[in-house]
């Protein structure tokens, strides 16, 4: 079972965000995102990373 995470995902402009329970990135394979905590209770998605910037 997937986290619901992807269907929060910001545009293509973000390589890298959180909702404050898993961090998410976009790889060449696709999206590769944390496992949120067992009481995380998630937020609203927040771009730690354009597209473009390095890591």
């Amino acid at each position: 079972m997937r986290a619901p995470v992807q269907d929060t995902t910001p545009g293509p402009s973000c390589a890298e965000w959180t909702n404050g329970c898993v961090v998410c990135r976009r790889t060449p394979e696709g999206l590769a995102c944390s496992t949120p905590g067992i009481a995380c209770t998630p937020g609203a998605p927040r771009c730690l990373r354009p597209v473009g910037v390095p890591i």
